[in-house]
């Protein structure tokens, strides 16, 4: 297997497709006129090789050999397993492969003696053409892919590709995943370089994102209640502008549903680099529940600090949502809720202050966003940095017009120790409206945090975290509060919090287990509360074991368990049974059973049944939810006791771009949001900037941590959405997929600052490299033959080194990617002084032209002798080429240890057929090599279209197809680059006796 590309987003050049659907025709076409060979005239399918494309959505492609026999397609399991990264071990003669499919519980045989597959305690029965052998591969009928792995495999004739679909999730893609985590979290510490920086931009007024949301629910023979929800995301004098406002048509509209707020952010201004006004949810010791209507303003940059540490988070959500965990505003990780809503995270700690956040995605639309944002107890700083931030204003109601002030300042003492202090204001206070306060945080050591807080008449805090080397992290959490404080809205004395988590290794899976001791201390009494947790998986059930117990002096205590199952059905069904069980009461107090079923790739069906025995209530809903690609639909019915419930929702968001005139619906929440538009284009004249005139450039592949990449095939433009505001990205560019070999992308990484509310263009311009090719021979006593392994170095006319490459076994040398200029070629000076040696000529100028084709400078020959050697009848003349120096049987152009491309290796010995004898020209060049005769036939038929002669020579038990026709190197240069633009990369210049 030949992996070519394996990219997020792959696209196979159409010049491709058509040849190789060509091939596909001339094959079908030949089976149509062949001769019968069977006394009744029946035709016998033979089976042939072929190479195919393998796409996957989410990794991309890569080329496998495949198997056609008539209107089947076979293909490698070995191959695709690999590709997939799932376990498996053929065979030494390929009668059988086994190994387990992505869990080792599953496992698989495939056993071709006894035409049979074994997987999960299955038998599957096959006939003896569902298998093909050869002495590379077993091959598998491309339909059994599907019935028994799940792997829907899809054959395209016109794309000569494979498309596999499947619902799992596969190791490769969890790979990927996984790696883009890590990618992410590098990005925090900072460990990626970029090519090139593409920093903010400060538009005056842009309009760029409208969300919008609708939710109605009707009670029957009762009210309908009614949700309108407008938001405007935009630019004003260079900041973020976001307004929004809900409406209810129960309630009249006030000031209180409406949002607004802009917020400014320069990283290059040190004194203050985000500055903030409007409503803002206010950090405070204090009590506040209503937004802020001020000012905010800190030198704190967007831009990350490096990681140090980790912090373990685990919360509860709904059953089986996703999770996605932000550290400003960068995901960093993402994790599937169990079956009873809990998940747990290990948050990576920056320097400043992280502001962590987390998204859940639910079943239905009005939550598949809903945003969360946690406070971590841990501040650091980079040694003598410092940092302040400073908010005021009024809280929003009415009644007190309460006036709010904040301001914090952290320093950065050492590496591990930062301290920091600050003063809070709040009028409505009747104890005292100022709060003075001091933190710290310390870490004396990798395993062990420390943060400690002292609030003025308010409260003692401090927190402890322990991390062992098996993962078992200790948090302790105590508060001792001053008696008939008023800031907090709190009766407590004291707060003493002690949890215990780690993972539990077994050989098949890993349960977390965490323990967690409450204790509030109020006047007269003590409230305990306790929760043991175990939550993990097997295979494709998932489960979760909680017990509670909650003890107080002056009522009734309570203790029970939770058990929480999620049951992955075949047919993608979702059981989720859910039971609490009340030891005080010693019965069933709570069931819930879920079913969820997934239709096609965007709808969704959830049943729920309900019953709480205590309060004697039922409740059943069924609900259905679609993805559009403009907008997310759902409907539901609800039965709770004797009330009837129905509800609609639809949601979705309008995005604008002036810059290249697009406007698009889409299904997702985009206001405060950043995108990215990358226009490629062929740069003619070298100036890096897009001119009028200058083509688009189709086929550029981009791989980036985040986000949604969309490509538009009518404006060539690459979208980029639904990435974070104030982030740098780095963006990767391939241009694997250009129609032309030689045009390339100077700067490959690109580190992109996103702008709020709108999609940034970047220009992306491709140069047109050219190529420069030539031997360097040595001469000795009257034989000279080609060298290998001299460095050859290629300068521009003003001496600046360019590029540099070695020499192949035969003295020949290839280089692509000079940009159009003028240059010279020498042998390196230091190895010709090692080797004591000569170089004739000394170097040779040559021009690299602007030709969108691409521009190649041949020809350029060295000769070597030793220093002793008379050099004077060499240095006289000027090397006019390999016809002075190599006889005409040797080859000079390097030759790969596999010439054959596009090759059909089939399964049948060389048929013995006349050998077709070339034209006598000198210099061909040589496209592929078979061991079929017929297959070097079927390449013929391709090339002729070319208008050359195209010839068959059978050497070395193989058959050669040639193209023959030209007079001098740089027209067979020209026509390799053409070759290769068509699709025969491989192509390569060979020298033949004339008449052979």
């Amino acid at each position: 297997m030949t992996v070519t590309t394996a990219y997020a987003n792959f696209n196979c050049s159409r010049r491709l497709q058509t040849d190789r659907t060509l091939f596909i025709l001339l094959i079908i076409l030949t089976f149509l006129f062949i001769k019968p060979v069977s006394a009744q005239g029946q035709v016998k399918e033979e089976p042939y090789e072929i190479s195919v494309v393998l796409n996957v959505p989410e990794m991309g492609g890569v080329d496998i050999p495949a198997v056609i026999k008539g209107l089947q397609v076979y293909l490698p399991i070995t191959d695709i397993f690999d590709f997939l990264k799932i376990k498996n071990s053929p065979s030494p003669d390929y009668d059988s492969i086994s190994g387990f499919f992505i869990t080792q519980d599953a496992k698989f045989l495939v056993d071709r003696t006894v035409n049979k597959i074994y997987f999960r305690d299955k038998t599957f029965e096959l006939t003896s053409d569902d298998l093909i052998r050869t002495e590379t591969n077993l091959y598998l009928k491309s339909t059994f892919f599907g019935q028994i792995f799940g792997l829907d495999c899809s054959f395209s004739f016109r794309n000569i590709s494979v498309t596999l679909k499947t619902k799992l999730e596969l190791p490769a893609i969890r790979e990927m995943r996984q790696e883009q985590m890590r990618k992410n979290i590098r990005n925090l510490q900072g460990e990626i370089k970029a090519d090139t920086t593409i920093p903010r931009h400060y538009p005056f007024f842009h309009l760029g994102m409208f969300d919008w949301a609708i939710i109605s629910n009707q009670q029957v023979n009762g009210p309908t209640d009614t949700r309108v929800s407008l938001s405007l995301g935009s630019v004003l004098a260079g900041g973020e502008a976001d307004v929004s406002f809900n409406y209810y048509n129960t309630n009249a509209f006030t000031e209180k549903n409406l949002f607004y707020n802009w917020r400014f952010a320069n990283n290059d201004f040190h004194v203050f680099r985000q500055i903030s006004a409007g409503k803002f949810g206010a950090q405070s010791i204090s009590s506040v529940y209503a937004p802020v209507i001020g000012m905010q303003i800190t030198n704190t940059p967007t831009s990350f600090r490096r990681s140090f540490g980790s912090y373990r988070l685990s919360d509860h959500t709904e059953p089986g949502w996703i999770v996605e965990l932000y550290i400003n505003n960068v995901i960093v990780n993402y994790q599937k809720a169990d079956a009873s809503g809990f998940f747990s995270f290990d948050v990576p700690l920056v320097y400043g202050n992280s502001d962590i956040m987390l998204r859940f995605y639910g079943p239905w639309g009005e939550e598949r966003s809903r945003m969360q944002k946690l406070s971590i107890p841990y501040t650091f700083l980079p040694p003598h940095k410092l940092e302040y931030s400073v908010n005021g204003g009024i809280v929003d109601d009415p009644i007190l017009n309460t006036r709010f002030g904040r301001a914090v300042v952290n320093y950065g003492v050492t590496r591990r120790l930062t301290v920091g202090g600050g003063y809070e204001y709040l009028s409505s206070l009747p104890s005292g409206n100022s709060i003075p306060f001091l933190t710290f945080s310390l870490n004396p050591v990798s395993t062990l945090l420390v943060s400690a807080e002292y609030d003025h008449n308010v409260r003692w805090k401090g927190v402890v975290d322990f991390t062992t080397r098996s993962n078992l992290q200790i948090s302790v959490l105590y508060l001792r509060y001053v008696p008939k404080q008023k800031a907090i809205n709190n009766s407590s004395l004291e707060e003493r919090k002690f949890v215990l988590s780690c993972p539990v290794h077994f050989r098949k899976f890993t349960p977390f287990v965490r323990f967690t001791f409450d204790q509030n201390v109020f006047p007269g009494t003590t409230a305990t509360f306790t929760e043991l947790l175990l939550s993990g998986g097997f295979s494709v059930i998932s489960a979760n074991l909680s017990t509670f117990g909650s003890f107080t002096g002056n009522s009734e205590n309570y203790f029970y368990n939770t058990l929480s199952v999620s049951w992955r059905l075949p047919w993608t069904f979702v059981f989720t049974p859910e039971a609490q069980y009340n030891y005080i009461q010693n019965k069933i107090v709570y069931l819930k059973i879920q079913l969820e079923k997934r239709f096609l790739a965007n709808a969704y069906f959830t049943g729920l049944f309900d019953q709480n025995f205590p309060q004697k209530a039922t409740s059943i809903q069924i609900g259905f939810r679609y993805d559009f690609s403009f907008a997310q639909a759902s409907v539901s019915a609800k039965k709770y006791s004797d009330i009837f419930t129905f509800g609609q929702n639809i949601s979705g968001d309008v995005i604008f771009d002036n810059k290249s005139r697009y406007v698009g619906a889409k299904n997702r929440v985009t206001v405060g949001k950043s995108g990215i538009s990358l226009l490629p284009f062929l740069d003619l004249n070298n100036n890096g900037k897009y001119d009028k005139g200058e083509p688009r450039v189709p086929g550029l592949n981009v791989h980036l941590d985040g986000g949604r990449i969309e490509f538009d095939d009518h404006d060539t433009i690459i979208r980029i959405f639904d990435l974070e505001s104030y982030t740098n990205y780095f963006i990767r560019l391939d241009k694997n997929n250009f129609d032309n070999v030689a045009w390339q992308i100077p700067k490959t990484i690109i580190s992109v600052a996103t702008d709020p509310n709108m999609l940034k263009m970047i220009e992306v311009p491709v140069v047109i490299a050219g190529e420069v090719t030539g031997i360097v021979y040595l001469r000795e006593k009257k034989s000279v033959t080609g060298l290998g392994r001299i460095i050859m170095n290629f300068y521009h006319a003003d001496s600046r080194k360019a590029a540099q490459v070695l020499t192949e076994d035969d003295g020949y040398f290839s280089y692509l990617g000079l940009l159009p200029g003028a240059y010279y070629a020498c042998v390196d000076s230091g190895q010709l002084a090692r080797m004591k040696m000569n170089a004739v000529p000394q170097k040779i100028p040559f021009m690299i032209h602007s030709i969108i084709e691409g521009d190649i400078a041949d020809s350029l020959n060295f000769v070597l002798t030793k220093n002793r050697q008379d050099t004077t009848s060499l240095q006289s003349g000027k090397p006019t080429g390999v016809e002075v120096f190599v006889p005409a049987e040797k080859t000079i152009i390097r030759k790969p240890e596999e010439p054959a491309i596009n090759s059909t290796t089939t399964l049948q010995k060389p048929a013995q057929a006349p050998v077709l004898k070339d034209t006598g020209t000198r210099l061909a060049i040589q496209v592929g090599a078979f061991i079929k005769q017929y297959s070097a036939e079927l390449l013929q038929n391709r090339l002729s279209k070319f208008g050359k002669p195209v010839n068959i020579v059978q050497e070395d038990g193989l058959y050669k197809v040639r193209v023959s026709g030209f007079a001098k190197r740089k027209e067979a240069f020209l026509f390799i680059a053409r070759l290769k633009a068509e699709g025969f990369p491989e192509a390569y210049i060979v020298r033949q006796n004339s008449g052979k």
